[in-house]
């Protein structure tokens, strides 16, 4: 098989399960685990950035919900971060989740995705505590300032 056939087929296999994931609303919850444990599968030895893609379009209503229910730790962090963040989750989650069957496949993987921003918030929450606001850190710097010209 030339490079060019392989390609085609990857084309054809991917636009097929493209198709199924616009079509997955009316799809009962063992469908959509079989669906998306093709789409792991494909994203697991295929173009990746086209597999990606399918994931995160099956997933979509998951990420919308759960990005909602969480808190950013504020300034540093936004609601947007948090979203890359859950997207980077499911796609590393997507390449090394254990595959013996399709059997709740989407459950495993949003709970595992969401266990990991739910860390990653914790430990920003913690880094943060450790940091001073460039505000308060200047405004401690002017006080000191201030306190030294009546000193002098």
């Amino acid at each position: 098989m030339t490079i060019k056939e392989l390609s085609q087929e990857l084309v054809t296999q991917g636009s097929d399960l493209a198709e199924r994931v616009r079509t997955a609303g009316s799809l009962d919850l063992r469908q959509r685990d079989e669906l998306l444990y093709e789409l792991v599968l494909a994203y697991r030895s295929g173009e990746r950035s086209v597999y990606a893609q399918l994931i995160l379009e099956l997933l979509r209503t998951f990420l919308r919900i759960r990005v909602s229910r969480y808190r950013p730790v504020e300034p540093a962090t936004s609601i947007q971060d948090v979203y890359q963040q859950l997207v980077l989750a499911v796609l590393q989650d997507s390449r090394t989740i254990p595959l013996q069957s399709p059997e709740r496949l989407e459950r495993r993987l949003a709970l595992r995705a969401a266990d990991r921003v739910s860390r990653w918030l914790q430990q920003e929450a913690r880094r943060q505590v450790t940091f001073e606001s460039l505000e308060a850190w200047g405004e401690e710097h002017e006080r000191e300032d201030e306190e030294g010209d009546e000193d002098a």
